[in-house]
This record gives C-alpha cells, sequence and structure tokens, in this order.
C-alpha cells in the first residue's frame, strides 16, 4: 500500500510540474505539456481510487496529507485544476477531475 501511494504521489508532483512548465510556454508545446500533465493526473487518480478515500495527495516533502487552497477553471488550454498546499511550504497542482 505505501508503495502505491508513493507512486501516486509521484505521479501527482510530475503532473504539477508539467502544468508549471505549460504556463511559461507558448503554442502546441502548451498542448503537449498539459496532455503529458493530464497523463499523470489519470495515473495517480487510477491509484487513488485503489488506494485512498481522500482527494488530498501526501505531501512529497513531509509525507503529510495537503490543505486544498484554491480551485483554477478550466481554460482553453489548461483543465481545471486544484491547488494543495503543505505546511512545511510545497505546493501541487493537480488536474480536477
Amino acid at each position: 500500500m505505501t508503495t502505491m501511494t508513493n507512486t501516486k504521489s509521484r505521479y501527482l508532483r510530475r503532473a504539477s510540474l508539467c502544468y508549471e512548465i505549460a504556463e511559461t510556454l507558448s503554442d502546441e508545446r502548451v498542448i503537449s505539456m498539459v496532455h503529458l500533465g493530464d497523463l499523470y493526473s489519470n495515473l495517480a487518480a487510477a491509484l487513488r481510487s485503489v488506494t485512498d478515500k481522500a482527494d488530498a495527495p501526501e505531501c512529497p516533502h513531509c509525507g503529510q496529507l495537503m490543505q486544498p487552497t484554491n480551485l483554477l477553471p478550466k481554460t482553453d488550454v489548461f483543465p481545471a485544476r486544484q491547488r494543495f498546499h503543505c505546511r512545511c511550504g510545497e505546493a501541487l497542482t493537480c488536474r480536477t477531475g
């Protein structure tokens, strides 16, 4: 169970990184990076349904459950995303739904 939780956290970190990188890009590179972020989000969601009842991810830094802070609405390029923060300062952006 711990291995699956660690894998889920790793997928969520990678999805968050893809969305952050996409915000700095332009043209079709944005779409490619968003699709990659969506892929990682879907992998994490599949593991979440198997391992967790909570929607909040574990902090990759300290392992505590992160708190949702704000919802970023869907745009023409980006899917709807949820931001999570931890007390230790770590932040993740995850696709919702």
